[in-house]
């Protein structure tokens, strides 16, 4: 298989696989502290109210989760591609941009919001010390 298929397959295993660690974790933390009801339709401003109802180990469980799915998905594209340090980016960015978009849809706490950027870049790290090990 060329490099660079093997590459970008790594990327987009990566990302499906850092959607699973996402919504795995997601799941455990919606089951270990409850998610209030909400409506299909709920507003911008209904969805800002239950956001203030939710715990802070709720809010916790789901920063969490998306350090996880960075996390899983650049280890997973790093560990699959040939061009392992741009696999890996390229994972954590398309992870990292999805947790952004996240911001728009549902309203967070500012801290909520720093906090998967902080997280990316401590994972870059050491995902890029993984990546230096396996490419010399």
């Amino acid at each position: 298989m060329p490099p660079v298929l093997k590459t970008l397959l790594a990327i987009v295993g990566g990302i499906i696989a850092g959607g699973l660690a996402t919504a795995a974790v997601q799941k455990l933390s919606h089951m270990a502290f409850g998610v209030p009801e909400m409506s299909s339709n709920a507003t911008y401003d209904e969805i800002a109210a239950i956001m203030d109802q939710i715990s802070l180990a709720a809010k916790l469980g789901v920063v969490v989760s998306w350090a996880a799915g960075m996390a899983a998905a650049s280890y997973c594209a790093a560990f699959f591609a040939v061009h392992k340090s741009l696999a890996a980016a390229t994972a954590l960015a398309v992870m990292m941009t999805f947790t952004v978009m996240n911001f728009y849809v549902i309203p967070h706490p500012t801290w909520m919001m720093v906090a998967p950027i902080a997280l990316g870049l401590l994972i870059w790290l050491a995902v890029k010390r993984y990546c230096a090990k396996r490419e010399t």
